[in-house]
């Protein structure tokens, strides 16, 4: 059985075996833990600080497990940054690009919701 789903506007299909029984429930634990690179905004913040950096924000909802990072840290591209939970399934947020942390607005423990800012690159 074959599904298409759209994120971020882009379409990518999901296959299961035919003897999976599909609920709706596993349809969006599957959508959840399909790791893409739009999990992280990138684009200028100009209209917000004045200054242009990289916002990464939750592509989902759940709770912060682990922040592998602190204010000002340098990090290089794919480097971790941040762990969440949601229906039992880690999400990592990596860096997309090399840069310093700007500011962290979350903190482990934290409920977040889907596209809360998470992070934020120079």
């Amino acid at each position: 059985m074959k599904f298409q789903v759209v994120i971020g506007g882009e379409p990518y299909e999901i296959e299961f075996e035919d003897d999976d029984e599909v609920s709706s429930e596993l349809l969006a634990a599957t959508v959840q833990s399909v790791v893409l690179p739009t999990a992280a905004v990138s684009g200028s913040d100009s209209d917000r600080n004045g200054s242009t950096g990289r916002v990464y924000r939750s592509p989902i909802a759940g709770i912060v497990i682990r922040v592998h990072v602190a204010a000002g840290q340098h990090v290089q591209e794919d480097d971790p940054m941040l762990e969440l939970e949601a229906m039992k399934m880690l999400t990592e947020i990596r860096a997309v690009a090399p840069g310093r942390l700007k500011s962290i607005s979350v903190g482990v423990g934290a409920a977040v919701k889907a596209n809360q800012v998470l992070l934020e690159l120079e």
